[in-house]
């Protein structure tokens, strides 16, 4: 699994390399398209702004979408915003790390477990042998 804050890193320089704007489409997202109810208007009422706003969301999110691993694309392929994916890849990175830290701590755990298991039978094997070397 590859780090989630160098692939932000390199995404946030490749997007100002593209264009400058392309980072508010991540910050913003869609929301300033929205009408009052939360929808998207008709296309043919969008004036300039609205549909430079609309097409740059549409080419983050494909850019976003070739960059993508498989396992990172079947999360996000959904969602329609830019923003949206960017937040959710930041998410499941994060939850793969927590996962990873309790997986760690399980193994360590159960590891000493089993060390301080076989220590004790290796003790015990070794009393026996010598009480047997003793008779």
């Amino acid at each position: 699994m590859r780090e989630v804050s160098f692939f932000k890193s390199e995404m946030i320089d490749f997007l100002k390399y593209m264009d400058e704007d392309m980072l508010f489409i991540i910050e913003e997202g869609l929301s300033s398209l929205l009408n009052s109810y939360g929808e998207l208007p008709q296309k043919e009422s969008w004036n300039e702004h609205q549909k430079n706003k609309y097409q740059l969301n549409a080419k983050v999110r494909h850019i976003f979408l070739w960059a993508l691993f498989e396992n990172e694309l079947s999360k996000v392929i959904v969602l329609t915003s830019a923003k949206e994916i960017w937040e959710t890849i930041y998410l499941c990175h994060k939850e793969s790390r927590e996962d990873l830290k309790t997986f760690d701590s399980n193994t360590n755990e159960k590891a000493l477990q089993e060390i301080t298991y076989l220590a004790a039978k290796k003790k015990s094997e070794g009393l026996r042998s010598t009480l047997n070397s003793v008779k």
